[in-house]
C-alpha cells in the first residue's frame, strides 16, 4: 500500500517481489504454506508501517479541545463533517467511543481514560447522577422511537434494555443495592420523559 509518498515493497525468501498489497503478500504466504504465526507477524508489520505513515501524515490534526493530549483527528466525510480519530500509537478509530473502549481494553493510564471519557460529551454522551460513577448515556433515535443507550465505566455499551444493564451489573459484582435502586429510578425518569414527549406531539397533531 502507498503510505504518503512511500511504497511498501516486500521480497519473499522465494524471490517474489510484492508491492503495495498486504492481500497479495498473504496470498503468497498461503500458496507457499507459511505458518499462521508468520501470517500474523505480517499483519502486525503492515499495521505498524501504516501507523507510522498516519503519524507523519498532514491529514491528521491536533485537537486538544475535543481529544486527550497526543490524539489527532481528521474529517472523514466532508458532507456530514464526520471525523475519525488517531491514537498516539497511530491506530485509527471511527469515533471517540471506540477510542475510549480501546483505551480501557489496552489499559491506558487511568487519567488518560478519564480524559477521553469526558471528551465523549462531543458525541452527545452525558453523565447522570442516578447512574453509577463514570457511566454515561445518550438517547438515540430510531425512526419515531427513542432508545436509551448506556456506556459503562468498563466500556460496555448496552442499548435499550434495563434488564441487560441489570444483568451486566450483577456479573461485575461490584455494584451496590443503592446503584441498582438508582438505575431503576433513572430508567423510570427517562422512560417517563419519552412518553411525555410522545403525548405532547400526539396532542399537537
Amino acid at each position: 500500500k502507498r503510505c504518503g509518498s512511500k511504497t511498501i515493497k516486500i521480497v519473499t525468501k522465494e524471490g517474489i517481489e510484492i508491492k503495495d498489497s498486504k492481500t497479495n503478500a498473504q496470498g503468497v504466504m498461503k500458496t507457499y504454506n507459511y505458518s499462521q504465526d508468520d501470517i500474523e507477524r505480517l499483519d502486525t508489520f503492515f499495521e505498524l508501517v501504516y501507523a507510522e505513515a498516519r503519524l507523519t501524515s498532514n491529514a491528521w490534526k491536533d485537537d486538544s479541545e475535543t481529544l486527550p493530549k497526543g490524539w489527532k483527528s481528521r474529517i472523514q466525510e466532508i458532507k456530514s463533517g464526520k471525523n475519525s480519530f488517531l491514537c498516539p500509537e497511530g491506530f485509527p478509530f471511527p469515533n471517540r467511543k471506540a477510542a475510549y473502549q480501546h483505551m480501557i481494553e489496552a489499559k491506558y493510564d487511568p487519567f488518560e481514560i478519564d480524559d477521553m471519557r469526558r471528551k465523549l460529551i462531543h458525541e452527545s454522551w452525558q453523565f447522570h447522577a442516578l447512574l453509577p460513577h463514570d457511566w454515561l448515556y445518550k438517547i438515540l433515535q430510531y425512526g419515531s422511537r427513542n432508545i436509551i443507550c448506556i456506556l459503562t465505566s468498563e466500556g460496555t455499551e448496552i442499548k435499550d434494555s434495563k434488564l441487560m444493564v441489570t444483568e451486566f451489573m450483577k456479573s461485575v459484582e461490584r455494584y451496590t443495592e443503592e446503584d441498582f435502586d438508582k438505575l431503576s429510578k433513572f430508567f423510570e425518569m427517562e422512560t417517563g420523559k419519552q412518553k411525555s414527549v410522545k403525548l405532547e406531539w400526539s396532542e399537537g397533531e
